[in-house]
């Protein structure tokens, strides 16, 4: 973000740290757009962030509830958040509601229309989008990870983003349990989209 706001070199920037829990500003960080942006960092991980010694096998995170789960677009901030924490070919399981679907065409468009991570990331450097974006970076999670999803969205809709549909958490953990013969330590994060892993 840094490197491409450079090319226009604003003269001021405001930045809001939203409080999740209480539904107001947290931090207003301003001035100039390199220096409040560092601030504002510094005030998420101190505020936020969650030391880690160690990824795990097994990361069971929520977005927090409505409306932050609104729809998968959404709950994106959940499962990239998560996925730091999660070894290479480890399971990230994701509490999300999805009550209004996938919430963005873009987004969706990135996982049907592209069979290839390439085809993908062409599609997003030469026809930019933010939804495309984040569809492209959720697939690449969804490729790198085993990602198990409990939500409200078909099973049909599910399979086709890449990733395992859940009718309960009982039913993944079943499924984990089957992989390691045992339910392997785990990591749980209740509000995935607003909890910043830092890991050692």
């Amino acid at each position: 973000m840094l490197e491409g706001t450079a090319f226009i070199s604003p003269d001021f920037l405001v930045n809001t740290i939203i409080n999740d829990m209480m539904h107001s500003i947290a931090y207003i960080s301003a001035g100039h757009y390199y220096a409040a942006h560092l601030d504002a960092c510094k005030f998420v991980e101190q505020h936020y962030g969650v030391l880690c010694k160690e990824k795990a096998e097994l990361v069971i995170a929520s977005c927090g509830g409505y409306p932050k789960d609104i729809n998968f677009y959404q709950a994106y901030k959940t499962i990239y958040n998560a996925h730091f924490t999660v070894k290479p070919s480890g399971f990230l399981i994701l509490v999300a509601e999805c009550r209004e679907g996938i919430g963005s065409r873009d987004f969706w468009d990135i996982f049907v229309k592209f069979g290839k991570r390439l085809d993908r990331e062409k599609n997003v450097c030469t026809k930019y989008t933010i939804g495309g974006h984040m569809g492209y970076h959720s697939s690449v999670i969804v490729e790198d990870y085993n990602v198990m999803l409990y939500s409200e969205l078909p099973e049909d809709i599910v399979r086709k983003m890449g990733m395992i549909p859940l009718h309960s958490l009982e039913e993944g953990l079943a499924i984990i349990k089957g992989n390691y013969g045992v339910t392997p330590p785990a990591y749980i994060m209740p509000f995935g989209g607003s909890t910043f892993p830092i890991i050692e």
